[in-house]
């Protein structure tokens, strides 16, 4: 039993119930982009449109990194990434020069499984799969034993958007002492260090934050280092606030409410220095707990969490055909004076351990996090198939100029070529000879024979010319997007067709490369060409036809507050 059913949560597989619920928590693995629009106006879901692209690997460091080329000394808080398989060569030619260690983790792993530490002199195999190569960062120890947090935020709306931090979380240690070499030594992960031979109680390895944050302050400012975190949290959203404001208007729009949240697990990591670097994020961090400290922890976080995004009765109750009293009676039971001044007097204590970290009071910050967004304001949101931002986005500016020179140079030599192919055959002798009197400094003096106005309309009426007769008419001025890799001669013989020089000797068909026809696709009838090239590249609108590209579209049990 995990700590959401301790805090009234039913669960539910009857379609009827499932409309009167006024919150909707989905405690599976799978993403409901898709499944947005079975939500009800009055409903509230725990799910943010889009929030995977910060909870995955890959392009979260992409994200990251984007803005770091950007703003890099605000976005300085993450290890040096490398985004796989694109960086991979990048990747080796920084290591050969290095002595560092490197940390090798799949995109979509979890529980630290294919999680591997490369030593300089060791050697890899890689998969060619997607993942993150990063330098591996030394950690702070307590008692000479690694450790990592899990903080727990919640983004309680996007727009505007609105973040809270809980101060409190889990810390997760190793099973074996730094000097270790072996991976109990290395990986903070509670799943990987259950499993140490060398039988060790769950206690040595969770702790709460609190507790560890007690020891750390014997040599650190525990405050800053909350300010910093906060920082990181903010900061890591706001890399993907286009991204999340798109997908929200497409899937969840608000209504008199926000009707969308997300509770996130941030892993940060405190390096040698007692600077906090973040790891990864979890859209579903887990609500199990290992130790009676941590089950109680996440029930009050949760508890708490309710009070902040269920909205007011008033609100659902103009959506909603259910009359006010129903709704109190249902989701908000009347409390006694007791528990009011209980409230009261929790609230004013801060025993809720929620603070608003977005936005803040504090004005330098603000004027750094509105420079953050001013700035990913500019930047591309467009998403590839495979759900990571684009790697043009953070090319630099020479090669990306450099890659676009050379694409189109290779997109005109081919439409030149398959136009070529496709042209009759006494235009062809006509257009070889033009090329030939190009080339040849004699013949480039000399001025063709044939009037000015037949060499304008010739072209015109080649695409008229019964070869030509399978393309739609208002299609034709289209032709040079079609590219093939066959000819069309006069007879109708997909044959490729011979031309005569100037001189009668017979010329031999122009000579294709294995790689240009590589590059080369048939593409019959015209029209799909362009219905491909549109499919190519997803804007952020388009996330939830491409969900099955990143997780599958089941939908988890619903869940009913009573």
């Amino acid at each position: 039993m995990t700590a959401i059913t301790k805090v009234g949560a039913v669960i539910i597989n009857n379609d009827n119930e499932k409309d009167n619920c006024p919150i909707v928590w989905y405690d599976t693995l799978k993403e409901q982009d898709s499944e947005m629009g079975n939500i009800k106006p009055w409903q509230v879901v725990n799910r943010l449109p889009g929030i995977n692209y910060i909870c995955r690997k890959a392009p979260l460091f992409r994200l990251l990194t984007r803005m770091s080329r950007k703003l890099p000394d605000i976005y300085n808080f993450f290890p040096k990434s490398y985004v796989l398989p694109q960086e991979y060569s990048q990747f080796l030619t920084d290591r050969k020069d290095s002595n560092k260690k490197y940390i090798y983790k799949p995109d979509n792993g979890s529980l630290g499984c294919g999680i591997v530490i490369l030593k300089p002199d060791t050697k890899f195999n890689y998969q060619n799969t997607a993942a993150v190569m990063q330098e591996f960062v030394e950690s702070a120890l307590i008692n000479n034993t690694k450790f990592d947090l899990r903080i727990y935020a919640l983004v309680a709306s996007i727009r505007p958007l609105r973040v809270y931090v809980y101060r409190d979380g889990v810390a997760r240690f190793c099973s074996a002492t730094n000097s270790s070499d072996s991976v109990f030594g290395q990986i903070t992960n509670t799943a990987v260090n259950r499993t140490n031979p060398n039988h060790v109680s769950i206690e040595q390895i969770t702790k709460t934050v609190t507790e560890t944050f007690q020891e750390l302050e014997k040599v650190t400012n525990i405050q800053k280092l909350w300010d910093k975190i906060d920082r990181i949290i903010v900061l890591t959203i706001i890399s993907s606030l286009k991204i999340l404001e798109a997908a929200e208007k497409k899937y969840c729009p608000p209504y008199q409410f926000q009707r969308c949240f997300q509770l996130l697990g941030f892993d940060i990591l405190i390096n040698s220095d007692y600077e906090p670097k973040i790891l990864e994020v979890n859209y579903r961090p887990s609500l199990a707990s290992d130790i009676p400290k941590e089950a109680m922890l996440k029930i009050d976080m949760l508890s708490t969490l309710l009070k902040i995004v269920t909205p007011p009765v008033s609100h659902i109750e103009k959506l909603n055909t259910s009359t006010k009293a129903q709704l109190e009676a249902q989701f908000m039971p009347k409390k006694t004076p007791p528990d009011i001044i209980q409230d009261t007097i929790r609230q004013s204590q801060g025993i809720s351990h929620y603070d608003c970290i977005y936005p803040t009071s504090n004005s330098e910050q603000m004027t750094e996090y509105k420079k953050a967004m001013e700035t990913t304001a500019t930047l591309s949101s467009t998403i590839d198939v495979r759900g990571n931002i684009p790697f043009m986005d953070v090319m630099d500016n020479s090669k990306k100029q450099d890659k676009q020179q050379q694409s189109q140079l290779q997109a005109k030599s081919m439409a030149a070529a398959s136009i070529i192919e496709k042209t009759p055959l006494s235009l062809k002798n006509l257009i070889e000879k033009k090329v030939e009197e190009k080339q040849s400094p004699k013949n480039a003096e000399s001025k063709s024979t044939l009037p000015s106005s037949r060499q304008e309309k010739k072209p015109v009426q080649m695409r008229s010319t019964a070869s030509l007769k399978s393309f739609p008419q208002q299609n034709n001025t289209k032709l040079h997007q079609t590219l093939s890799t066959k000819s069309i001669s006069p007879s109708g013989n997909n044959t490729r067709p011979t031309s005569k020089l100037s001189t009668g000797r017979e010329k031999p068909p122009p000579v294709v490369t294995t790689q240009q026809k590589k590059r080369m696709v048939t593409v019959k009838p015209l029209q799909k060409a362009n219905t491909l090239s549109k499919k190519q590249i997803i804007s952020p609108m388009d996330i939830g036809k491409m969900q099955h590209h990143l997780v599958s579209h089941h939908v988890g049990p619903t869940t009913r507050w009573v």
